[in-house]
């Protein structure tokens, strides 16, 4: 844990009172709608639980991305808010370390102690339970962008996943550190009289890459105008796709140029709907050149 992580969890304030609040659902299931939650967010995934399900909608660290999710009720075993307690923070790394070794049918069930602990018990074969910190709910912003979107494209994961993962390959060729690669390197994705095409060059433009999506291979729908793009972070648009491609292979994408990618995941859930949105990379002509200036400098 990083110290900039472990000053933020001190200046907050721990669940300090028990509560009634329960989530109990397939074990299995919680965990693959738990990292489709998470793709984007590194700490604590803030649920909120409402009569008719549980809903999630929470904008990533960086202010990058957002997550917005719904799993409708008929999904738990329960699902019920507590007295003081409608929304939980589930902390991201603790949950994916207790959601390991599931066996089919076991249930998972989170409950808050009379201490304020969130406690977690994993019912099967045998019992097993765990009882971690939980930190109160915060004001988070849920705001939906509102953005015409020019383009509307259908597409299959495994062209998307081909294009996004050469992109990356190049992306790590560029100078500076490995970490400065996954913030500040982008993936182009523009649409084309052929369909939609998916291309990154390196920062010392020495390496370049591109895949595009065709109709009848890739692409299952297309609507709007050519000439559209959109630059977006590379490693977040891989950590989105890569995850959801495991529960599905079928995506929508909309965006019009220099505007939020909008990304809709089709679940095979019925009622579930899972949403991604990604800030575009808007990068003035200035900004590459004095960025060239720094890599000739090292």
């Amino acid at each position: 844990m990083s110290k900039e992580k472990e000053q933020l969890i001190k200046q907050e304030k721990f669940v300090e009172y028990g509560d009634d609040v329960c989530i109990a659902m397939d074990a299995e299931m919680f965990r693959d709608l738990f990292a489709l939650m998470s793709a984007l967010i590194q700490s604590e995934v803030q649920v909120q639980i409402k009569d008719d399900g549980l809903y999630v909608k929470q904008l990533e660290e960086a202010r990058v991305g957002m997550t917005d999710m719904f799993v409708p009720k008929q999904y738990f075993k329960t699902l019920k808010a507590g007295q003081k307690i409608k929304e939980m923070r589930l902390p991201v790394s603790e949950l994916q370390s207790v959601l390991t070794r599931l066996s089919h049918g076991d249930i998972v069930e989170f409950t808050v102690s009379d201490k304020g602990k969130l406690h977690i018990e994993l019912e099967g074969k045998r019992t097993r339970m765990f009882e971690i910190p939980l930190l109160e709910a915060e004001a988070i912003e849920r705001r939906t962008p509102k953005v015409p979107f020019n383009v509307r494209i259908k597409t299959t994961m495994e062209g998307l996943l081909f294009g996004l993962e050469d992109a990356q390959k190049i992306v790590m060729k560029s100078g500076g550190g490995r970490k400065k690669k996954e913030i500040y390197g982008q993936v182009m994705m523009k649409t084309t009289t052929m369909g939609l095409r998916v291309e990154a060059t390196s920062e010392d433009e020495l390496y370049s890459t591109g895949a595009t999506l065709t109709s009848g291979w890739d692409i299952m729908k297309f609507e709007g105008s050519i000439d559209q793009r959109i630059a977006v972070a590379v490693a977040y648009i891989i950590a989105v796709i890569k995850t959801v491609s495991k529960i599905t292979n079928v995506v929508q994408l909309e965006f019009s140029s220099d505007m939020p990618l909008h990304i809709i995941a089709e679940l095979p859930f019925k009622g579930m709907t899972l949403e991604y949105w990604l800030a575009p990379r808007i990068e003035v002509k200035e900004e590459k050149k004095k960025k060239k200036e720094e890599v000739k400098e090292e």
